[in-house]
């Protein structure tokens, strides 16, 4: 995430500012480091910028170091369009990564990769320039104007709420209508209209994301990786402030990690009573929160994988998964896919699977095992044993050079409804100013980012992760 002092558009041709936008509130906090360097006007900014970029050297990166009046300011991020501009911002300088190896070297030559705060800033360039693309052809000063609306709605104080182009077009185009309207209400920078009419509603979705890798390996543990994200949207006249209570679901492995919020929300304790309170925002769908689940030792889907090659156009495998007891055995979908590289392309194949259906993919190079929404056997187990026959040996184009022979894995797609490390309990929320809430509604998935199963007889693919005393 990023902060903004101030933003500037360029004409990449003479130099012109078209464009400026300076966030008072950010500076204000700037000035308060030791390292402040007060900005200088913004023509002065601009004619020294354009004068900088006019040396290729300074263009191979996006991030350049400004001296002006004995005071070097830096980060001055830049991007070019090919529209004919040139995209100027300059973040809050945030706190960095260091190393043993870094701890010495100046901030501004430290890589971009303890520096979350400049590619973030790279990263907001790119997603404005789809706003200031649609002014083209003519970046004129005056035209450039109406980006102040949008960029209110984006980021009203120099840190991006939401840069969903479709959502800040909804935001522009709702009526503002000041009927009824007591005006003396304070409204939230985020929200730029008040909701008025229809029935008032609440909507929580909490899904959650895992990746898991099991290689079967001593050497090599199991990568167990959970992310969450809780979407809300909220349909409700004024600005209530909102109590959404939490529990963490009993007997569920991991523990709640790192949790970042939106700007809405006013509160958050995770610890003890576990509730967000935040105050109601527009009728856009928005993220309350993301967090991450750590602590996990063991997979939801245990899984068992063993392929042999008894030919060159022949292959033997059985591959079994187990649910957990704590896995809810109510799926969206739930398939296996198994891709064979390097073996040419699939012929036909003979299996006794205990659930589901068997099919040959388009492309001939892997089977897809369609297990179905609920696993039927009373273990909660699925087998499939087969054996798979190959043709056309030779047409393994485009294929991963590490997957030959027995190196192989089961790739696992599934979504478990009503499911998850966090539950919200709908009759807990609670509003402190009194509203006529006809609905609540709360979801939860469970869904695979990446779930792999490496074949047990092969080789793996595994990043080691060395400790300090390791690398030492």
């Amino acid at each position: 995430m990023c902060t903004l002092r101030g933003l500037w558009i360029l004409s990449d041709g003479t130099g012109e500012l078209l464009y400026s936008r300076r966030y008072l509130t950010v500076e204000k906090r700037v000035s308060k480091t030791k390292s402040y360097v007060k900005l200088p006007s913004d023509t002065e900014l601009a004619n020294a910028v354009f004068e900088k970029l006019k040396n290729p050297q300074q263009t191979e990166n996006h991030s350049l170091i400004l001296s002006l009046n004995g005071n070097n300011i830096w980060p001055i991020i830049f991007i070019y369009k090919p529209v004919g501009i040139i995209q100027v911002a300059i973040p809050m300088i945030e706190a960095v990564q260091r190393t043993e190896s870094t701890k010495d070297v100046p901030i501004h030559e430290l890589p971009l990769i303890h520096m979350p705060f400049v590619t973030a800033t790279v990263q907001l360039l790119h997603e404005l320039a789809q706003l200031i693309e649609s002014h083209s052809p003519k970046y004129t000063p005056q035209t450039l104007k109406q980006l102040n609306s949008p960029l209110s709605i984006i980021m009203p104080f120099g840190k991006p709420l939401d840069t969903n182009l479709s959502n800040v077009h909804q935001t522009l185009t709702v009526p503002f209508s000041n009927a009824g309207e007591d005006i003396q209400l304070k409204r939230p920078g985020w929200m730029p209209y008040l909701y008025k009419g229809g029935k008032q509603s609440m909507e929580f979705h909490v899904q959650e994301l895992i990746r898991g890798i099991q290689y079967d390996r001593d050497k090599a543990p199991n990568t167990i990786q959970i992310q969450g994200t809780i979407h809300c949207k909220m349909c409700l006249e004024g600005v209530p402030e909102i109590t959404v209570p939490f529990q963490l679901v009993e007997n569920m492995p991991g523990r709640l990690g790192h949790i970042t919020t939106h700007a809405c929300v006013q509160n958050l304790d995770h610890e003890k009573s576990k509730r967000f309170v935040f105050n109601s925002v527009m009728d856009v769908p928005f993220h309350l929160c993301r967090y991450e689940i750590v602590g996990v030792d063991k997979m939801p889907m245990r899984g068992f994988y063993q392929m042999k090659e008894i030919s060159k156009t022949e292959v033997k495998l059985l591959l079994q998964f187990k649910l957990d007891d704590y896995v809810r055995n109510e799926f969206q979908y739930c398939r296996v896919i198994l891709p064979f590289f390097n073996h040419g392309l699939i012929d036909t194949f003979n299996a006794v699977n205990t659930a589901g259906e068997l099919t040959i993919r388009e492309d001939k190079k892997a089977i897809v095992w369609d297990i179905g929404t609920k696993w039927t056997s009373r273990n909660k187990e699925v087998a499939l044993p087969a054996t798979i026959f190959f043709k056309d040996l030779n047409n393994n184009s485009g294929d991963d050079p590490f997957c030959s022979n027995a190196n192989c894995y089961a790739k696992m797609e599934f979504s478990l409804l009503n499911f998850g490390h966090i539950n919200i309990i709908p009759k807990n929320i609670t509003l402190l100013k009194s509203a006529n809430v006809q609905k609540i509604t709360v979801d939860r998935t469970f869904t695979s980012n990446e779930y792999i199963i490496w074949n047990s007889w092969g080789k793996v693919k595994y990043a080691w992760n060395p400790s300090l005393n390791q690398i030492q």
